[in-house]
């Protein structure tokens, strides 16, 4: 499942919770989450997968566009990819 977000939402918010227990519930499932890899809603989303499998890296991916103002990745993110370029409707594999 990927889930991109806000960046800007911050923790403790009924959104960012909401995403959180959605990415977990996904997890359970046997969801794979994918996010931009970044803060707010894609943290909440990384966060939501590693509540439910914190040592499986695979289950919560984050795939980051390379931009000199960009934050860090979340620490939630399990495993990392950076790309220069994004085009909507395109698959990466």
């Amino acid at each position: 499942m990927t889930i991109f977000g806000s960046a800007r939402l911050k923790r403790a918010t009924p959104v960012y919770n909401g995403v959180k227990k959605l990415a977990a519930e996904l997890t359970k499932m046997g969801c794979d989450i994918i996010s931009g890899g970044g803060p707010g809603l894609m943290q909440a989303a990384n966060e939501g997968a590693h509540s439910v499998h914190p040592k499986a890296l695979k289950r919560s991916v984050g795939i980051r566009i390379a931009l000199p103002f960009e934050q860090e990745v979340n620490p939630f993110v399990g495993q990392a990819y950076e790309h220069r370029t994004f085009f909507p409707g395109c698959t990466i594999s």
